[in-house]
């Protein structure tokens, strides 16, 4: 995972003292239902650093009755040993079944004795708490889009595990139910059968969070996923019979180097589009700024991926759609962080440019990479060091 990772393995050893401090990577997420947002703070202060995760009142701020909740002391009580030291909190929370989820990886350079964890902590009770980690050391769940899901189970791919001979879990696609069971069924996850080769190059499945898809069909509509890699590769799972190893539906070159951050997924006619940011392997109008790549995925009588078009901008931000209807008039926005600074719009069918940017007083200061618009209220907000940018389109 070490192309991905925020913090470095010196941050995650070095002493706190008497001090305090806190940091907070993974995208936050909020329940309607107990007008909350819910986040993971990593707290250092003289007893070491510790992962509390926090919810807060809509409000006013304020923290909620029972939180936060200190993960290791929380799963020491149970027998399980968490080593809030090497373990990182990258990807983005979620809530389902009345729950909120929380995944873990490693820092940046795989140090320490680190598994991919996920946390479910019942809302209304947060002493109600189920876990999943994987069996073999690594395999992160960084991704910074986090845990998808289809709505009635979860989601996660894991990164590289480390001195692993068998498989133990790494670079893969897992289906969980609300309550982190998994069964070991083909059925329910899928792996690279060069899992070990991508293990050995850093080559992390799990730069990216699995995306459900339902792709019209002759029937109707077919259920998958799509996995995107650091190896630059698509793979398609059928979302019914992930495959065990090596048992996708389809997998292709769609990139020249790793695919890291959050993609997104609009419809687009017999087809499903799905935007990433990467220089495209197979760009119809090939240049060295093609950093947006936007796939078209069709099921048929097998599925298949194809690229449709690329964007040419600089810099690592994750796409975002707007659509007038939820189907029609895609735009595909994304944000130039730690390159041109500038925001950028393409047509979704297409890819026309259709906002390139605008002059010097349109480029933001302050964006990091992995950086996902926010779409409200007929504007555009960009999270940036110390500021937020909004743009009316």
């Amino acid at each position: 995972m070490r192309g991905g990772m925020k913090r470095s393995c010196s941050a995650a050893t070095t002493s706190i003292g008497h001090r305090t401090r806190s940091a907070s990577t993974g995208t936050p997420v909020i329940d309607e239902s107990t007008q909350a947002v819910y986040l993971d703070a990593m707290v250092g202060d003289a007893s070491g650093p510790h992962h509390r995760i926090f919810a807060l009142s809509l409000k006013d701020g304020s923290i909620l009755p029972g939180w936060p909740v200190d993960v290791a002391d929380a799963l020491g009580a149970r027998g399980q040993r968490f080593n809030a030291r090497f373990q990182n909190q990258r990807g983005a929370l979620a809530v389902l079944d009345g729950r909120i989820y929380v995944p873990f990886g490693g820092h940046f350079g795989d140090c320490g004795d680190y598994r991919g964890w996920i946390i479910g902590i019942r809302l209304q009770d947060p002493r109600d708490i189920v876990t999943w980690s994987t069996r073999g050391r690594g395999g992160g769940i960084w991704a910074p889009g986090g845990i998808s899901s289809e709505g009635r189970s979860l989601l996660v791919t894991t990164g590289n595990t480390l001195g692993a001979t068998t498989w133990s879990d790494g670079e893969a696609v897992f289906r969980l139910s609300p309550q982190l069971r998994h069964s070991d069924r083909p059925q329910d996850f899928f792996a690279p059968s060069d899992w070990h080769a991508l293990d050995a190059r850093d080559a992390d499945l799990g730069g990216t969070n699995p995306l459900p898809l339902d792709v019209p069909a002759a029937t109707g509509s077919r259920p998958l996923v799509l996995a995107l890699g650091k190896d630059a590769r698509a793979y398609l799972l059928d979302r019914n019979n992930l495959g065990g190893i090596g048992g996708s539906a389809a997998a292709t070159l769609v990139a020249t180097y790793p695919i890291r951050t959050a993609p997104a997924a609009y419809p687009g006619g017999d087809g499903v589009f799905v935007a990433f940011q990467g220089q495209g392997s197979d760009c119809p109008a090939p240049r060295r700024d093609n950093n947006l790549t936007v796939l078209k995925i069709n099921a048929g009588s097998a599925p298949s991926i194809a690229t449709a078009w690329c964007g040419a901008f600089k810099g690592e931000g994750s796409p975002v759609v707007t659509t007038t209807d939820g189907r029609s008039n895609p735009i595909v926005w994304i944000v130039g962080a730690e390159g041109d600074g500038r925001l950028h719009g393409y047509r979704g069918d297409t890819g026309e440019p259709l906002f390139p940017g605008g002059g010097p007083a349109e480029a933001m200061t302050g964006l990091r990479r992995f950086q996902t618009l926010l779409p409200a209220g007929g504007r555009l907000y960009v999270g940036a060091d110390g500021r937020i940018y909004a743009f009316s389109p």
